[in-house]
């Protein structure tokens, strides 16, 4: 089996999760039609308690890891979960489209598949438009959700140069940042 989460103090006395070289658990995601390629091993960390479900999704260029100082407090009154989104950290490289789409169900997967009960998932930069995406399709599953630094487009399709060009004479006749004062 795989040894329990373990805890450090760092140099400047934060409690965080002791970093372990050869990841933590993993979970078998089937893929979605647009990964071929599938079944994967995404590796995961999970501890805490019975309380209400977390679900912690990294941003651009980091990993499950990336949540180690937010565990120990958050894993006092919680289950708390963090995974690597596929492409990143412990989890395969695998040769497939990569997408919001792919991330969000992924997300909504791994909630529905290992947390098998609703959660509040809180997702950093591109992780937080993940977790967004899986909220969206799977709302009976995200009963709260957390977007810190939430990065990505929003829309369907990127807007066009016309609408590109709307939105600059906007924010020109207001001024940017209108919208918060």
């Amino acid at each position: 089996g795989v040894p329990a989460v373990e805890y450090e103090v760092d140099e400047k006395g934060r409690e965080r999760l002791k970093y372990r070289e050869e990841g933590w658990k993993t979970w078998v995601w089937k893929g979605t039609e647009e990964t071929p390629c599938a079944p994967y091993e995404v590796n995961y960390i999970e501890d805490g308690t019975d309380g209400t479900p977390i679900v912690l999704v990294h941003g651009f260029g980091a990993h499950a890891y990336h949540w180690r100082y937010q565990f120990p407090e958050l894993a006092k009154k919680h289950k708390v979960y963090s995974l690597c989104l596929l492409g990143y950290g412990w989890s395969p490289k695998a040769n497939v489209p990569y997408s919001m789409d792919m991330w969000g169900q992924q997300v909504a997967d791994f909630i529905a598949e290992v947390v098998k009960q609703p959660a509040v998932v809180g997702g950093n930069s591109i992780g937080g438009v993940a977790s967004l995406r899986a909220a969206s399709l799977s709302p009976d599953m995200v009963q709260g959700l957390v977007l810190l630094n939430a990065a990505g487009n929003f829309e369907a399709t990127p807007p066009t140069d016309e609408e590109r060009e709307q939105m600059a004479a906007a924010e020109e006749q207001t001024g940017p940042g209108a919208w918060f004062k």
